[in-house]
């Protein structure tokens, strides 16, 4: 029997229990990892899982055609020694949350459990990692900003050297998404596709306060950067049909003002930064916050050159009324720019 020496049945140092009454044997074929022995009980796995439930209740093959590994019934499964003991951890430590409510990373971090969980049927811990994971990936424009928000004040209160993961990678929810969400993809490629590669050379501008989030670039695949390449081309187009149409190509002042003539600068004007910014919801959010006394967006130290000033007040107050409505046009049509089936 084994006894922890042998590489090929080693034991987990925690979750091996001597009065345990069934092992489980975890290997990860296809990542070529040890063979992990897990001896624990079958009430706790029972109490969690109506998959164990089942397979300690119902009848099963005869005693002799069980498999037994130090003298109580064994089961070898093909998941990852690592997950595995993550798994168990929560069932045995069920008062502990199996999630900090600030981590940002779960998609990464929590897959292999997720996958676990749906696997052995243990819905409330699968619905509790489901649930974080939708929390960060908000589907509605109201939440989403909310949620940047939410980010940027994470990254302030940080002092660590480097900062932590102050927002999810979006490279690690894909596989989430297409195993479990695929209406997430929309969400997560346009994420990606305001962050800048300068490992490739990118040259667009980004809002520094904060720094983007990091991505798991080598994760990948040539079929979604091309997903995400493309979108990102289709955005830009839509973007600048939106400002080439009604009402800014026949602006009308209320007063007598050639307020249409300033306009037709200032159009020329976003295009501009349109193109050469990373977030195109950020920078539509931007577009509204314009300071009439400097005559520029109020974060000077991103912006360069100045938006034409000028324009009267009643004009002002109706181009900020026009902007909203393409941001949320926008947002809602993430799934046509960036599709997943």
């Amino acid at each position: 029997m084994g006894d922890g020496t042998d590489s090929s049945n080693l034991h987990h140092p925690e979750l091996y229990f001597h009065d345990g009454n069934f092992v489980i044997i975890a290997q990860d074929a296809a990542k070529k990892t040890d063979r992990i022995h897990f001896r624990v009980h079958q009430s706790i796995l029972s109490k969690h899982s109506q998959v164990f439930k089942d397979m300690f209740t119902l009848p099963g093959p005869p005693v002799d055609a069980q498999e037994f590994y130090d003298g109580v019934p064994s089961v070898e499964v093909n998941d990852d020694p690592q997950d595995m003991a993550k798994f168990l951890t929560i069932l045995y430590e069920p008062f502990t949350p199996p999630i900090a409510k600030d981590e940002p990373d779960a998609a990464f971090t929590m897959f292999g459990v997720l996958k676990l969980a749906d696997k052995f049927m243990v819905e409330p811990l699968k619905e509790i990692i489901m649930s974080h994971i939708h929390f960060d990936w908000p589907k509605s424009l109201k939440k989403w900003d909310q949620k940047q928000e939410e980010y940027r004040a994470r990254f302030k209160r940080q002092n660590q050297s480097p900062p932590r993961l102050w927002a999810p990678d979006p490279v690690s929810v894909i596989q989430f998404a297409r195993f479990y969400d695929p209406t997430l993809l929309p969400l997560v490629f346009y994420q990606l596709s305001t962050l800048r590669r300068e490992d490739i050379g990118d040259t667009r501008e980004v809002f520094c306060d904060p720094p983007r989030t990091i991505a798991r670039w080598n994760l990948l695949s040539p079929q979604d950067e091309i997903c995400i390449e493309r979108g990102r081309h289709a955005m830009m187009i839509w973007i600048m049909r939106e400002f080439d149409i009604r009402p800014f190509e026949i602006w009308v002042c209320p007063g007598t003002h050639d307020c249409h003539l300033r306009i037709k600068v200032r159009l020329v004007e976003v295009h501009r930064r349109i193109m050469r910014n990373a977030d195109p919801l950020e920078m539509l959010e931007r577009l509204t916050d314009i300071d009439e006394d400097e005559g520029d967006f109020n974060d000077n130290e991103y912006w360069s050159g100045e938006m034409p000033d000028g324009i009267c007040e009643d004009c002002d107050m109706k181009w900020k009324k026009s902007i909203p409505p393409i941001r949320a046009r926008l947002f809602n049509s993430l799934r046509s720019f960036f599709p997943t089936g």
